[in-house]
């Protein structure tokens, strides 16, 4: 019995990992894909309203809101049911990051 009640711990343990797992690839390819928007603002006038592959794993970048001197810049990336929302504003000239937030 105890030896049943410990395998079965396990298991789901192994499961609960697993999602933690995805959880961390969904957040890094939307990490990714502000990082791409950084880099394509930095390049001249961008948008953004796309999806983009990194790694193998798809992510949106929502439309570019330009507001007061700031950029918002929000990727969204879903894994398995997983999904991450991030926010990144930066200053328009320098492009530096002002706040970095899931929301």
């Amino acid at each position: 019995m105890i030896a049943l009640v410990f395998s079965s711990s396990n298991f789901s343990g192994r499961f609960d990992s697993q999602s933690l797992e995805i959880k961390d690839v969904s957040r890094k390819v939307a990490e990714g894909c502000l990082e791409y928007a950084r880099l394509k603002l930095a390049e001249g006038a961008y948008g953004g309203n796309e999806i983009r592959t990194i790694g193998g794993y798809n992510c949106y970048i929502a439309p570019i809101e330009n507001i007061s001197s700031q950029y918002i810049i929000k990727a969204t990336s879903t894994i398995s049911g997983k999904e991450s929302r991030l926010k990144l504003t930066v200053h328009e000239a320098t492009l530096k990051t002002i706040s970095f937030e899931e929301y």
